[in-house]
Parts: structure tokens; sequence; C-alpha cells
């Protein structure tokens, strides 16, 4: 699976408040499954794999936020980012 965010989408105010949000709703996602997980298990190994992927989204998510309040100038108009998540890769299209 391949997400595309336009140049122009991440130029709009709108759009970016949209993007915050939503950015937001998955870090209180992942927090939450990361409470729920250790308070059903107590496997080290278990929950330090959670911890790492949790840690990988975290990054991803700073990431895009960054992207974000950098905004697009008028040069990049049209350009579009690609970004590949291989933990969807077997997904159908």
């Amino acid at each position: 699976m391949q997400l595309q965010v336009v140049a122009p989408t991440i130029g709009s105010q709108a759009c970016q408040e949209q993007l915050i949000e939503a950015a937001k709703m998955v870090a209180q996602s992942v927090e939450g499954v990361v409470d729920q997980a250790a308070s059903v298990t107590h496997d080290e190994h278990l929950l330090q794999d959670l911890g790492a992927a949790a840690t990988a989204v975290t990054e991803a998510l700073n990431n895009l936020l960054k992207h974000i309040k950098l905004g697009a100038g008028p040069s990049k108009v049209g350009r579009v980012f690609y970004c590949y998540y291989p933990m969807f890769s077997n997904a159908k299209k």
C-alpha cells in the first residue's frame, strides 16, 4: 500500500489541520494499544516488540508533522510524496 500526499494538500491550512488531527488520533490509538497490551500480558519480548513498533509509528507521525509544518512552497506544486508501509504490502488493492 502506498500513501500519496500531494504538495498542494499540505499547503492548504484546512488540510494541514485535518492531517494533524488524524496524526493525534493515531498517536492516541497507539498509546491505547500499548496500554491495553501491558495490562493483559507480562511477556517482556512481546511488549518490547510492541514498544519498538509504537516508536516507529511515533517517528513516522513526527516526520509527517514536520513535513506539514514545512508546507509546500510554490516550486513543489504538483509534487507527489510516496510512503511505503510494508505491513500492508499484502493487502488487496
